[in-house]
């Protein structure tokens, strides 16, 4: 890596492009042959330099926005298909033809706790520090199934029992 020069004109195309594809910051520096420090003060001595990142990133990001939504909602499209007639006297055409892509569930759940997390997000996520718990013993007789099924998806049931075997 270099400590690099600055020229605006070979730069921003790349930039742009590279932001584009969903580069990162990192990468775009990496491309440039230049430290990550370099990029980032370019980025503030250049406002042109900033405004082809931020362009590049945001045609992306709508983009790819517009395209999970499509298949969310399901789209409609033509395709070319090739003819071929059965009497081989007549000659095969070209026709096109209108062809729907149905919804897609994941994509709609996606989209949904995107744009309306309070409602349709799976995982609340919370900020935890790491902190080690030991368990040394646990009675499981007085939880039903639902309770029982719920410490085995969270691989509780397990680590409590490995604890007691090494304990005895």
């Amino acid at each position: 890596m270099t400590t690099g020069f600055y020229d605006k004109e070979e730069m921003l195309p790349k930039v742009y492009n590279l932001a584009l594809l969903g580069a990162t910051d990192k990468i775009i520096a990496a491309a440039l042959d230049v430290s990550i420090e370099t990029f980032n003060k370019w980025k503030q001595r250049y406002p042109e330099l900033k405004e082809a990142l931020k362009k590049g990133k945001i045609e992306t990001d709508a983009k790819v926005a517009k395209s999970l939504l499509d298949c969310a909602l399901g789209y409609d499209y033509e395709e070319d298909v090739v003819v071929h007639p059965r009497n081989r006297s007549e000659k095969s055409y070209v026709l096109r033809v209108q062809k729907h892509v149905k919804a897609d569930p994941w994509s709609c759940s996606k989209w949904l706790a995107l744009r309306q997390r309070e409602l349709w997000a799976e995982v609340q996520r919370s900020e935890s520090k790491n902190t080690n718990v030991q368990i040394l013993k646990l009675d499981l007789t007085g939880l039903d199934t639902q309770e029982l099924l719920l410490l085995e998806k969270l691989r509780l049931k397990e680590l409590v029992e490995n604890a007691e075997r090494s304990n005895n």
